[in-house]
């Protein structure tokens, strides 16, 4: 436990930073036509198993996505399931939810409690709480929500549910998007005072946010090397002279999704270099994998001041996160 000593920080709070990169596996789970018939249940009985192998593996995190409407980009609408049954099929890998999507039309804040609690429990404590406000139209207007208003939506239900998992009782609430009476919210974590939180950057802008917010960032790829460097300080300079805690707990950590290829033969994936050529009756365009991604895989770096993509999993020794020391290991 770290006690902040910045003025602005809650005194509970609690500073998640860890001083290695760790690798996740992320999925969308995509499904292109033609479907047949057991397309579906081909494809989730196959992401089960692969999470099950990553876990098997030592990879760290399995990131579930949570989408509506998309079909071919995504058929993953209730990922809380597809973690559970992932959480009975390993042991070690942290599970995290890439995201809830928190605006209360999409989830009312308390069965996000509720459902993350319950995760938590069966799977030991390692539910990691990834959140978002969705951007597609066919999900707003699927659910009646105003692009304008999305951002405030997402903020109010995530401090609405990130109360209904400590508070014992829950003392309720009447804002704008949500209003509940007193209720005591159960069950409670495993994961004390609650899992780590995070929330989806598809813009810059939102790194910026999540740092204010004292939560992880899960940006994307977009970026090379120099401008990750900017935004990485950017995230760390605001947490330590803005942050303001969201909840109890600060998850000081960024995950960036990149892409990966895969390959079902490895030697024409990966030709010998002690080969002269290629193989007979090949080419070297032949050589090559398809250019088709079939998993993504999340790299989580927890440092600042990095100068290169090598750098960022070596943090500084001393560093100070809304007034409190960074940790060198992990917390959780």
């Amino acid at each position: 436990m770290y006690t902040p000593k910045y003025p602005r920080a809650d005194a509970g709070a609690m500073v998640r930073s860890d001083a290695r990169m760790k690798f996740g596996v992320f999925y969308e789970h995509q499904l292109p036509r033609p479907w047949d018939p057991d397309a579906e249940y081909r494809l989730l009985q196959e992401a089960l198993e692969q999470c099950a192998l990553a876990d098997r593996l030592g990879i760290d995190y399995v990131w579930e996505v949570e989408h509506h409407f998309l079909e071919e980009y995504s058929h993953s609408s209730a990922p809380e399931v597809f973690l559970a049954a992932v959480s009975q099929r390993t042991t070690r890998i942290r599970l995290g939810h890439g995201i809830v999507q928190t605006p209360p039309p999409f989830n009312h804040p308390a069965r996000v409690a509720e459902r993350v609690a319950t995760l938590d429990l069966i799977s030991g404590g390692r539910v990691d709480l990834g959140t978002g406000e969705a951007s597609s139209e066919a999900e707003l207007g699927g659910f009646r929500i105003e692009p304008a208003e999305k951002r405030a939506m997402w903020e109010e239900g995530l401090r609405v549910a990130l109360r209904c998992l400590t508070e014992e009782p829950f003392t309720g609430h009447a804002g704008r998007y949500v209003t509940m009476p007193p209720r005591n919210v159960v069950p409670k974590p495993r994961q004390r005072p609650h899992p780590p939180v995070w929330v989806a950057c598809s813009r810059r802008e939102t790194i910026h946010l999540a740092a204010q917010h004292g939560i992880g960032a899960l940006s994307f790829s977009f970026f090379d090397p120099e401008e990750a460097r900017h935004w990485v300080d950017d995230y760390y300079a605001t947490l330590a002279r803005d942050g303001v805690p969201i909840g109890d707990a600060v998850n000081a950590n960024i995950a960036c999704v990149t892409p990966f290829m895969c390959h079902q033969d490895e030697a024409t994936a990966m030709p010998s270099t002690n080969s002269a050529g290629p193989p007979p009756g090949t080419s070297r365009q032949r050589s090559r994998p398809p250019r088709t991604p079939t998993v993504s895989g999340p790299r989580s770096f927890s440092t600042t001041r990095a100068g290169s993509a090598a750098r960022w999993a070596r943090p500084p020794r001393s560093a100070t996160t809304c007034g409190a020391t960074r940790a060198t290991a992990s917390t959780r």
